[in-house]
């Protein structure tokens, strides 16, 4: 099969989506499946080193689309490219659509945001207003799509009920987890005065989805009992979600925890292992989310998991976590004292139950029924060369 991975977006691409496709694409590259395979690029990713360097297939790229631009037109470098190299079917992982009339297209959705919270508590008008963009544009692609990978049940669920998708032009795959290296860890700077299993730690990038007032209120109405711990939060301030960022340091402050709430910015891949493997607990206070990619990797380093029960985290975490109702700071503070509370031998059994559970996703199988799907696809649909 001839395929080609279409990465279409006005922007940079996220962490976590650079992520999946370093770990795709060189499996896509060697698989049997796959007789020839291309990439193409917005030409903002070109210089940025990831591609040269985990990126083993042909590249090409192309001028970012503005707004609604690729809703309505064909961008004509990629209509050049496709033409010339002919592909058997075209892979968007972006949850885009490029009107290629004749070669099959196959979508995939992995961001709910503009779907179930076009709006949220602080986000800038810009933000809400590029959501309900993205809410028109994706729901569209999708339907013109001739299928659609849904990266969790609670996608493909949504799709089907929402949007209206048929259930057999829908394919749950989920993400994978690398099984992290003992070796591979690295305290970051700022934890370097953290005593182990002493602080709770969350992650991703912040702004008004991630929830992260649920944490700093659950933590003053711990320490106001006396419960005294540290919060150590990763990751950078997306851009617009300043305003965001400034109520929750003025929270902090108000509330007297500058001392209890440590902010670590990016961390490394080495840094995040360590933080996952020598947490007290890692919290998930996400609203949404489609397939978490920081749920697997605490997962596979044996964090003792406090999550939010809105979907789709109980999918994958199912029994091994310490639940909370989001929005709700007392829920989340009893649920963090009963981790707290398990004896060592209780964190070590749960320990052991969350790393046999991120053992249920692999890349290796993510990219397998990939194959299988787009080969499907190409079958059914035939190809036919762009006119």
């Amino acid at each position: 099969m001839r395929l080609a991975i279409i990465n279409v977006t006005g922007g940079s691409f996220s962490g976590g989506y650079r992520k999946y496709l370093i770990n795709i694409v060189p499996r896509l590259a060697v698989h049997p499946g796959i007789k020839h395979l291309i990439c193409i690029f917005p030409k903002n990713e070109k210089n940025k080193g990831w591609i040269k360097r985990y990126i083993p297939v042909e590249t090409f790229y192309f001028d970012p689309y503005k707004l609604l631009g690729g809703l309505f037109f064909t961008n004509q470098s990629i209509k050049k490219i496709i033409k010339r190299f002919s592909p058997d079917v075209i892979f968007i992982p972006t949850g885009k659509y490029i009107g290629l009339n004749g070669i099959p297209v196959v979508n995939m959705v992995q961001n709910m945001e503009p779907f179930i919270f076009p709006a949220l508590k602080g986000d800038s008008m810009l933000d809400i207003i590029k959501k309900y963009f993205q809410r028109f544009y994706e729901r569209i692609s999708i339907k013109r799509a001739n299928h659609t990978i849904a990266v969790s049940r609670y996608v493909s669920d949504y799709l089907i009920n929402d949007i209206g998708i048929q259930n057999n032009k829908v394919s749950i795959i989920y993400h994978g987890i690398e099984i992290t290296d003992e070796t591979k860890c690295k305290i970051p700077e700022k934890a370097l005065l953290l005593s182990k299993n002493e602080f709770l730690f969350t992650c991703g990038s912040i702004r008004p989805a991630r929830g992260l007032e649920d944490l700093l209120e659950a933590a003053k109405i711990l320490c106001d009992k006396g419960l005294k711990f540290n919060v150590l939060i990763a990751g950078e301030t997306t851009p617009g979600a300043e305003l965001y960022k400034y109520r929750l340091q003025e929270f902090i402050e108000k509330n007297n925890l500058i001392n209890n709430i440590l902010w670590a910015g990016t961390l490394t891949e080495e840094e995040l292992n360590w933080c996952y493997k020598n947490c007290k607990a890692f919290v998930m206070t996400s609203r949404v989310e489609a397939c978490p990619n920081v749920a697997l990797e605490a997962m596979a380093n044996g964090a003792i998991i406090i999550s939010a029960n809105n979907p789709p985290l109980p999918e994958f975490f199912l029994n091994y976590a310490f639940y909370y109702k989001p929005y709700d700071a007392n829920s989340l503070a009893k649920a963090i004292n009963n981790s707290i509370n398990l004896s060592e031998k209780e964190r070590i059994d749960f320990s052991m139950k969350v790393k046999k559970r991120s053992k249920d996703f692999s890349w290796d199988a993510t990219v397998d029924k990939l194959v299988e799907t787009l080969m499907m696809v190409a079958d059914k649909n035939g190809k036919n060369k762009i006119k």
